[in-house]
């Protein structure tokens, strides 16, 4: 009988064999024949066992490996609003940006995450549609200072600016938008400057 046969017979009747060290152990019953069996062909079956690939077990997955791999945004929401609902022993499914998307999609549905405005929007009203004011009302605000008219001109003009904004918005929804605005289109500047370099 082959080292083979033997692990198939004996998996037919729910025994499991396993390699550990240079050892073998059974998993589920066995008769004094089977014991003999495994005994006289431990060499053949140990070699069989070990050429067997394991796979080796996942790694386990974190929100911030998945804020790096997908990005701040998917399907419209801020990506650590839809991960923060998901179960920790999900995270790995997640990998997969359609897994992802797809749960995004179902909290949306289910209005357990506010989408970010409309990205085919002018910038300003989709900040504006955030802060729940008028376009005007909020263009007349930028254009009270430089500093405004600066801010203004960034996410008007600068790729990923307003995503910058909303985002940051909606982690610190009670910062304030003037302390907002300045740390997401200034922070290097702001943080250098309050460290005094």
């Amino acid at each position: 009988m082959t080292a083979a046969t033997i692990v198939q017979t004996l998996a037919v009747r729910g025994v499991r064999l396993a390699v550990e060290g240079a050892n073998l152990r059974a998993f589920g019953p066995l008769t004094d024949d089977d014991r003999t069996l495994i005994r006289e062909h431990k060499p053949a079956l140990l070699a069989l066992l070990a050429d067997i690939a394991t796979p080796p077990a996942p790694e386990p997955v974190t929100v911030d490996d998945l804020l790096a791999t997908h990005g701040e945004i998917v399907a419209g929401c801020r990506t650590l609003d839809v991960l923060e609902l998901a179960d920790p022993d999900d995270l790995a499914d997640f990998r997969d940006l359609a897994a992802l998307e797809g749960f995004a999609r179902a909290l949306l549905a289910d209005r357990r995450v506010r989408p970010l405005p409309d990205a085919s929007l002018p910038p300003l009203e989709r900040l504006a549609l955030e802060i729940g004011d008028d376009v005007m009302e909020l263009r007349r605000w930028l254009e009270q200072s430089a500093q405004g008219r600066r801010i203004r001109a960034r996410i008007e003009r600068e790729a990923g600016a307003c995503d910058r904004v909303l985002l940051g918005l909606r982690a610190d929804p009670a910062g304030g938008l003037h302390a907002v605005l300045l740390d997401a289109l200034e922070g290097e500047r702001l943080h250098a400057a309050r460290l005094g370099r």
